[in-house]
Protein backbone atom coordinates (compact mmCIF):
# COMPACT_ATOMS: atom_id res chain seq x y z
CA UNK A 1 0.00 0.00 0.00
CA UNK A 2 1.45 3.39 -0.93
CA UNK A 3 2.48 5.68 1.92
CA UNK A 4 3.34 8.91 0.06
CA UNK A 5 4.80 10.99 2.90
CA UNK A 6 6.55 8.10 4.64
CA UNK A 7 8.09 7.04 1.31
CA UNK A 8 9.05 10.64 0.49
CA UNK A 9 10.72 11.14 3.87
CA UNK A 10 12.60 7.83 3.64
CA UNK A 11 13.83 8.66 0.14
CA UNK A 12 15.11 12.17 0.92
CA UNK A 13 16.19 12.14 4.59
CA UNK A 14 19.93 12.91 4.80
CA UNK A 15 20.10 13.98 1.14
CA UNK A 16 19.73 17.30 -0.66
CA UNK A 17 17.43 18.48 -3.41
CA UNK A 18 17.99 21.40 -5.80
CA UNK A 19 14.58 21.23 -7.48
CA UNK A 20 14.92 24.30 -9.68
CA UNK A 21 18.74 24.32 -10.13
CA UNK A 22 18.90 27.83 -8.60
CA UNK A 23 20.81 28.86 -5.46
CA UNK A 24 21.73 25.24 -4.64
CA UNK A 25 19.86 23.44 -1.82
CA UNK A 26 17.29 25.83 -0.37
CA UNK A 27 14.35 25.11 1.95
CA UNK A 28 11.93 26.06 -0.83
CA UNK A 29 13.47 23.33 -3.04
CA UNK A 30 12.31 20.69 -0.56
CA UNK A 31 8.78 22.15 -0.60
CA UNK A 32 8.71 22.12 -4.42
CA UNK A 33 9.85 18.47 -4.44
CA UNK A 34 7.17 17.65 -1.83
CA UNK A 35 4.41 19.39 -3.79
CA UNK A 36 5.45 17.63 -7.01
CA UNK A 37 6.45 14.15 -5.86
CA UNK A 38 4.39 13.57 -2.74
CA UNK A 39 1.25 15.67 -3.25
CA UNK A 40 1.09 15.11 -7.01
CA UNK A 41 0.92 18.71 -8.27
CA UNK A 42 3.47 18.14 -11.03
CA UNK A 43 6.30 20.49 -11.96
CA UNK A 44 6.31 23.52 -9.66
CA UNK A 45 7.42 26.92 -10.96
CA UNK A 46 8.65 29.87 -8.95
CA UNK A 47 7.49 30.12 -5.34
CA UNK A 48 9.78 33.01 -4.37
CA UNK A 49 11.53 33.13 -0.98
CA UNK A 50 10.25 31.13 1.96
CA UNK A 51 8.68 34.11 3.76
CA UNK A 52 6.94 35.16 0.50
CA UNK A 53 5.52 31.68 -0.20
CA UNK A 54 1.99 32.53 1.01
CA UNK A 55 1.81 35.29 -1.63
CA UNK A 56 2.97 33.13 -4.54
CA UNK A 57 0.40 32.35 -7.23
CA UNK A 58 0.64 28.63 -6.48
CA UNK A 59 -0.96 29.20 -3.07
CA UNK A 60 -3.79 31.43 -4.34
CA UNK A 61 -7.06 29.88 -3.18
CA UNK A 62 -5.34 27.45 -0.81
CA UNK A 63 -5.68 27.58 2.97
CA UNK A 64 -3.39 30.03 4.77
CA UNK A 65 -3.83 29.61 8.50
CA UNK A 66 -2.20 31.35 11.48
CA UNK A 67 -0.25 28.61 13.26
CA UNK A 68 -1.32 27.68 16.79
CA UNK A 69 -0.63 24.65 18.95
CA UNK A 70 -4.13 23.39 18.18
CA UNK A 71 -4.22 23.50 14.39
CA UNK A 72 -0.93 22.10 13.08
CA UNK A 73 -1.40 18.84 11.22
CA UNK A 74 1.03 16.28 9.96
CA UNK A 75 2.11 17.07 6.37
CA UNK A 76 1.22 20.79 6.57
CA UNK A 77 3.70 23.25 5.12
CA UNK A 78 4.77 25.77 7.76
CA UNK A 79 6.33 29.17 7.10
CA UNK A 80 8.53 31.36 9.30
CA UNK A 81 8.76 34.97 8.16
CA UNK A 82 11.88 35.68 10.24
CA UNK A 83 15.04 37.12 8.73
CA UNK A 84 15.56 38.27 5.18
CA UNK A 85 14.26 35.17 3.39
CA UNK A 86 12.32 33.25 6.05
CA UNK A 87 12.17 29.47 6.35
CA UNK A 88 9.72 26.79 5.27
CA UNK A 89 9.33 23.14 6.26
CA UNK A 90 6.91 20.20 6.36
CA UNK A 91 5.25 19.15 9.63
CA UNK A 92 6.34 15.61 10.42
CA UNK A 93 4.58 15.48 13.77
CA UNK A 94 3.62 17.45 16.85
CA UNK A 95 5.35 16.10 19.98
CA UNK A 96 5.21 17.48 23.52
CA UNK A 97 4.00 20.86 22.33
CA UNK A 98 6.73 21.21 19.71
CA UNK A 99 6.76 20.89 15.94
CA UNK A 100 9.00 18.25 14.44
CA UNK A 101 9.56 19.21 10.82
CA UNK A 102 11.24 17.84 7.74
CA UNK A 103 13.47 20.64 6.48
CA UNK A 104 16.39 21.51 4.26
CA UNK A 105 18.89 24.33 4.75
CA UNK A 106 17.70 24.94 8.30
CA UNK A 107 20.89 25.94 10.10
CA UNK A 108 21.12 29.52 8.92
CA UNK A 109 24.80 28.92 8.10
CA UNK A 110 26.47 27.86 4.84
CA UNK A 111 23.21 28.54 3.06
CA UNK A 112 22.51 26.13 0.24
CA UNK A 113 25.59 23.99 0.92
CA UNK A 114 23.66 20.80 1.69
CA UNK A 115 26.24 20.05 4.42
CA UNK A 116 26.61 20.42 8.18
CA UNK A 117 22.92 20.30 9.04
CA UNK A 118 21.70 21.84 5.79
CA UNK A 119 20.81 18.46 4.28
CA UNK A 120 17.21 17.23 4.57
CA UNK A 121 16.66 16.39 8.22
CA UNK A 122 14.12 16.19 11.03
CA UNK A 123 14.29 18.98 13.60
CA UNK A 124 12.16 20.10 16.53
CA UNK A 125 11.07 23.73 16.84
CA UNK A 126 9.08 25.67 19.38
CA UNK A 127 5.69 26.67 17.97
CA UNK A 128 6.66 30.33 18.02
CA UNK A 129 9.33 29.87 15.35
CA UNK A 130 6.84 29.27 12.52
CA UNK A 131 3.83 31.54 12.16
CA UNK A 132 1.75 30.27 9.23
CA UNK A 133 0.38 27.04 7.79
CA UNK A 134 -0.10 26.49 4.08
CA UNK A 135 -2.51 23.59 3.80
CA UNK A 136 -3.26 21.66 0.64
CA UNK A 137 -6.34 19.57 -0.09
CA UNK A 138 -3.93 16.87 -1.31
CA UNK A 139 -2.83 16.21 2.28
CA UNK A 140 -6.33 14.86 3.00
CA UNK A 141 -5.73 12.17 0.38
CA UNK A 142 -2.39 11.25 2.00
CA UNK A 143 -4.07 11.21 5.41
CA UNK A 144 -6.73 8.78 4.17
CA UNK A 145 -4.08 6.50 2.61
CA UNK A 146 -2.05 6.53 5.83
CA UNK A 147 -5.17 5.89 7.93
CA UNK A 148 -6.05 2.90 5.74
CA UNK A 149 -2.51 1.54 6.12
CA UNK A 150 -2.56 1.94 9.91
CA UNK A 151 -6.03 0.37 10.26
CA UNK A 152 -4.92 -2.61 8.14
CA UNK A 153 -1.87 -3.04 10.40
CA UNK A 154 -4.02 -2.79 13.55
CA UNK A 155 -6.44 -5.39 12.22
CA UNK A 156 -3.54 -7.69 11.29
CA UNK A 157 -1.99 -7.37 14.74
CA UNK A 158 -5.39 -7.89 16.37
CA UNK A 159 -5.93 -11.07 14.34
CA UNK A 160 -2.44 -12.34 15.33
CA UNK A 161 -3.16 -11.43 18.96
CA UNK A 162 -6.49 -13.31 18.89
CA UNK A 163 -4.75 -16.42 17.52
CA UNK A 164 -1.97 -16.13 20.12
CA UNK A 165 -4.51 -15.66 22.92
CA UNK A 166 -6.50 -18.72 21.78
CA UNK A 167 -3.30 -20.78 21.57
CA UNK A 168 -2.20 -19.60 25.04
CA UNK A 169 -5.58 -20.56 26.53
CA UNK A 170 -5.43 -23.96 24.87
CA UNK A 171 -2.01 -24.62 26.42
CA UNK A 172 -3.06 -23.22 29.79
CA UNK A 173 -6.10 -25.51 30.02
CA UNK A 174 -4.49 -28.51 28.34
CA UNK A 175 -6.89 -28.37 25.44
CA UNK A 176 -5.71 -29.60 22.05
CA UNK A 177 -5.37 -26.78 19.59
Amino acid sequence: MPRPYVDFKSKWLGKCVDYDNCYKYQCVDLIKQYLDECLGYGKIGSLWNAKDLPNSRFFDGRAKIKLTTLNARQWDIVVANKGTLGHVAIVDRVVNGKLQVLEQNGTGKNSGSGKDGNEIRLKEYEFGFFNMILRSDATTKIFNQELSFVLDKINSVKKDLDITTDYYRAIQWGIGY
